[in-house]
């Protein structure tokens, strides 16, 4: 488990949804689900972080992945439609 791992929950014209974020900050692995589906999935070997958009709905989520510590660690965050998320507690 990487400390960017996290899970969103947002509310879109009423119906509630669930992102998760899987990373591995070793592999650069990253995995973004929406309600369970796979959005987005990639490696970086390198891992500097990356930016990840997809719709729910009428609107546009990103996922962003940045870099801690001098690339030992990871975090991440959400935005939906540029206003930020706050995670659900680990």
């Amino acid at each position: 488990m990487s400390e960017a791992d996290n899970v969103w929950r947002v509310d879109v014209d009423g119906t509630s949804h669930q992102v998760e974020l899987e990373h591995d900050s070793w592999s650069g692995r990253r995995r973004v689900l929406l309600d369970g589906t796979t959005v987005h999935e990639s490696r970086k070997w390198w891992d500097t972080g990356s930016t990840h958009d997809f719709p729910i709905g009428p609107s546009t989520a990103t996922v962003k992945i940045r870099m801690k510590y001098s690339g030992f660690a990871h975090g991440s965050s959400l935005y939906l439609d540029g206003q930020f998320v706050s995670p659900l507690p680990r």
